[in-house]
């Protein structure tokens, strides 16, 4: 009974990361309507895209205008959100949504790619994670060792990458807040912001095409308790 019940387990925990297909390019719309089962990417799998309120003022960009990459390595997979957006005097834009990640998760770093802003104008890029746990509600708040990494680009300066590292777990509770201020009197343009996760190798997900050959080598080793078994029995 032991044997089946680690057995059953180890079947359920192989094809929930089938469902989980490789991910490929498309638009923020697309990742959200995989849902719970997401996508994998290297060593780790994202999945439970979801758009959330922004702040006062901003014009939120729809999530079919927002176009996703993924990239990176097996061991530090990425997913690179392409806005293409500018703003001139006393405009506002924004994208913010969450997400989930799983794997064996160490880090986190969020990224800018080409951006430029004049005057008073601001480029954005907010990474809240929550390692281990889920943020309490719809908002990054709530979470018992949160990580906050900004990119940020202004006339005066830039941080253009920033990271926060975490013990090692095996799950993320990801906001991304992506945003391009023109400010009352410049402008700024976002092209990409990328979003970096760096997972253990040692804990790669298998690959959906040799499923069918493990539950295969699984159901052979079945066959054969049944039939020592029944041998012993016979004697």
């Amino acid at each position: 009974m032991r044997r089946f019940a680690i057995c059953a387990f180890v079947v359920s925990a192989l094809s929930t990361a089938a469902l989980a297909g490789p991910c490929i390019p498309g638009t923020l719309q697309s990742y959200i309507n995989l849902g719970s089962g997401g996508c994998t990417d290297g060593n780790a799998v994202f999945g439970n895209f979801v758009t959330v309120l922004g702040q006062n003022g901003f014009t939120q960009l729809s999530p079919g205008v927002v176009n996703v990459a993924p990239g990176g390595t097996a061991a530090n997979p990425s997913l690179m959100f392409t806005l293409n957006q500018s703003a001139n005097a006393g405009g506002k834009f924004e994208s913010i949504f969450r997400f989930t990640a799983t794997g064996s998760l160490t880090s986190a770093t969020v990224s800018l790619t080409n951006p430029s802003a004049t005057v008073d104008g601001v480029v954005l890029a907010v990474l809240n994670v929550c390692p281990g746990a889920n943020f309490a509600g719809t908002s990054p708040t709530g979470c018992p060792a949160q990580g906050t990494p900004i990119a940020e680009f202004d006339s005066g300066g830039s941080m253009l990458s920033d990271s926060a590292t975490f013990a090692a777990t095996s799950f993320f509770d990801v906001f991304v807040d992506l945003s391009v201020d023109g400010g009352l009197d410049g402008s700024a343009t976002l092209v990409s912001s990328t979003v970096t996760l760096a997972a253990a190798a040692t804990n790669s997900v298998p690959e959906p095409a040799a499923l069918p050959l493990m539950l295969t080598g699984m159901a052979g080793l079945g066959w054969f308790a049944r039939r020592r078994n029944r041998f012993t029995e016979e004697r």
